[in-house]
């Protein structure tokens, strides 16, 4: 018997599952879900990402990552070749110890001796080499002060600088160096880092007295300033004669510019560091708004040394770095620059400060000092000025998150596999549906032909 079917229709097995319509309607469905998945998670990736708000600062090089192997310094070697012991063998200085020294020395740098743990040299710390030099021999020191004495000699193919120092305290310090900068020279002030060699006891420069002291050997002498010691009140004086930079003259000619002021700088870096608690009342202080900002861009002498407090900004670059040699006796600095959309421009900072914790594209707020508007190489727009100023306190503040977009993000995607599966199950039942049909189609023709042919069998045998 040949199986019956319906002129038009598949056979069940092949009507299984879904159609090709159905199925290209469910793949567009699923690409609109990913497109907008992927919109909705690009936006929320750029307002994370959001840099510099438009604001022009100084190009910024990458951050050098240093290694630096510290050499071995063997005591026992030079303790061999010098004697200290007694006030006869002090006068003495051994051909054969200093070359041994100067050999490892040379090859020194600031980092070798950061990292060797130099110790400051002053009265009680020579006190304690003249007791005991053989326990320190080869040991890392620093010395400052003004050069009494100063001669050049030619040794080994070589030219070496040997003086003496007269400490801040008056302590004398004898150095050997293999360099030093153009204005050091006896009367001037300098930093000496070198390794201790032995005590050293030689006529002093403008007298026949013997003067007794430490003997050190470093390969260069550094330019040097006398401290500030403590500063808990603003130098007026540093800050009087400052002139804010510009780049043009009132005949529109390019004019030279000071840049940063040094003493100046040092002096508000000190008072930054030593503020004493409650000194300033930095609620009332005024805030770096908008007009504020115009204002010493107009007029930046009115607004010398003024504290202000910072709203909140944002970090444009942020650096650690080692300070140079300076009379504040700072050893490490923050410097970077922070912007405001509501200004109309950045500003520059400097913090005695290392706010290690802090990263580019930080929310901060502040406190500090305004110093003078300075000039600056800008990374799109050439020369540029900005206001530079010396930071108290730099806090990193964190925004509440708008979760609006989040919260909108969350609700597209519920609805989008809400609707995916509510068009699988109403898929399902149509097709469900569909086959019942179909079945209940067949039944009845099939009911239909029977009957038919009964009743044609029917009238045959009458007839």
């Amino acid at each position: 018997m040949r199986p019956f079917k319906i002129p038009g229709s598949k056979p069940l097995a092949q009507t299984q599952g879904f159609t090709k319509v159905e199925k290209r309607r469910l793949g567009l469905l699923l690409l609109a879900t990913v497109f907008v998945t992927v919109a909705v998670g690009a936006s929320l990736m750029k307002a994370k990402g959001t840099t510099d708000d438009g604001l022009d600062v100084p190009q910024q090089g990458g951050a050098i990552s240093e290694s630096v192997a510290v050499p071995t310094i063997d005591p026992e070697r030079f303790d061999a070749l010098v004697s200290d012991a007694t006030p006869d063998e002090r006068v003495v200085l051994e051909t054969a110890a200093v070359d041994a020294m100067v050999g490892v020395a040379r090859t020194l740098t600031d980092r070798h001796f950061e990292l060797l743990g130099r110790t400051v040299l002053d009265a009680s710390v020579a006190a304690v080499l003249d007791a005991d030099p053989a326990a320190a021999r080869g040991q890392a020191f620093t010395a400052r002060g003004w050069v009494d004495s100063l001669r050049t000699r030619q040794r080994a193919g070589r030219e070496e600088f040997v003086g003496t120092l007269i400490l801040d305290d008056g302590t004398t310090t004898y150095f050997l160096v293999l360099d030093k900068p153009e204005q050091t020279n006896v009367g001037s002030y300098a930093r000496i880092d070198g390794l201790f060699l032995k005590m050293f006891n030689d006529e002093a420069a403008e007298s026949d007295a013997w003067v007794e002291g430490p003997f050190l050997v470093g390969p260069r002498a550094v330019r040097s300033y006398p401290a500030f010691g403590e500063v808990t009140e603003l130098g007026l004086s540093h800050l009087a004669g400052l002139e804010d930079d510009r780049l043009y003259d009132e005949t529109g000619r390019p004019v030279e510019w000071e840049g940063i002021p040094y003493e100046a700088l040092w002096n508000v870096m000190a008072y930054a560091r030593d503020l004493p608690a409650g000194a300033i009342d930095w609620d009332s202080t005024r805030v770096l708004d908008q007009d504020a900002m115009l204002s010493i861009n107009s007029d930046g002498r009115s607004h010398r040394g003024e504290a202000f407090r910072i709203p909140i900004s944002r970090l444009q670059a942020v650096q650690v770095l080692r300070a140079e040699e300076n009379p504040a006796r700072i050893d490490t600095i923050t410097a970077g620059w922070i912007g405001n959309t509501t200004w109309n421009d950045v500003i520059h900072f400097q913090s005695p400060h290392a706010f290690r914790d802090l990263r580019l594209r930080d929310y901060v707020i502040g406190r500090g000092f305004f110093v003078k508007n300075f000039a600056y190489p800008s990374a799109k727009q050439g020369l540029r000025i900005s206001p530079l100023f010396v930071i108290e306190s730099l806090e990193e503040f964190e925004p509440e998150q708008d979760r609006t977009l989040m919260f909108l993000a969350y609700c597209m995607g519920g609805f989008t596999i809400f609707t995916i599966l509510l068009f699988v199950v109403l898929l399902r039942r149509d097709r469900k549906r569909s086959i019942a049909l179909q079945s209940e189609l067949v039944k009845r023709r099939r009911k239909r032909r029977q009957g038919e042919g009964s009743e044609g069998s029917i009238g045959t045998a009458s007839s």
